[in-house]
């Protein structure tokens, strides 16, 4: 597994442009670690696709560009903290994830997931915490009363 900070976010369309292009990784390492990346943006994985082939762009250097598809198997890692965290001063925007830390991320798929209308909810392993994603990159608590947490996109222009 790779992870990518690709620096800035913005819909899926975009954020998978973002990931899949023009990176400088040796032939050794996509043999060793390109089968899944994360998109990260600010520590914060924002997308993740299944590498389904890659070239080297000659125009850009011979750095890769990746043929991405969708990972359901991954898709919950998605609004959660990056398993490789980059210091401010970092300059390698890649990550490579040994078989260690997948395997320790793996151990944190949520026991109970449910999603609909773009809406998912992630119930942790020890059911201690949850993880409520929205549709849109901006949700507000709207409510917090008795137990229970009220969220909702903020509408834009407010």
């Amino acid at each position: 597994m790779l992870a990518l900070d690709i620096r800035s976010t913005g819909t899926p369309t975009e954020i998978r442009a973002a990931t899949e292009k023009w990176w400088k990784i040796t032939d050794a390492e996509l043999a060793r670690y390109a089968d899944t990346v994360l998109a990260v943006v600010d520590n914060v994985v924002v997308g993740v696709f299944r590498v389904r082939g890659y070239h080297r762009d000659a125009a850009a250097d011979g750095r890769v560009v990746f043929d991405l598809g969708p990972e359901p198997e991954w898709e919950w890692v998605i609004g959660r903290p990056s398993p490789s965290i980059w210091a401010n001063h970092h300059r390698d925007p890649v990550k490579r994830l040994g078989e260690a830390t997948v395997e320790a991320l793996r151990k944190r798929h949520p026991d109970y997931r449910q999603s609909a209308h773009g809406w998912v909810f992630d119930v942790a392993p020890d059911g201690k915490s949850a993880t409520v994603r929205g549709p849109g990159a901006h949700l507000v608590v709207a409510g917090l009363t008795d137990g229970v947490a009220r969220l909702a996109v903020r509408e834009a222009g407010h």
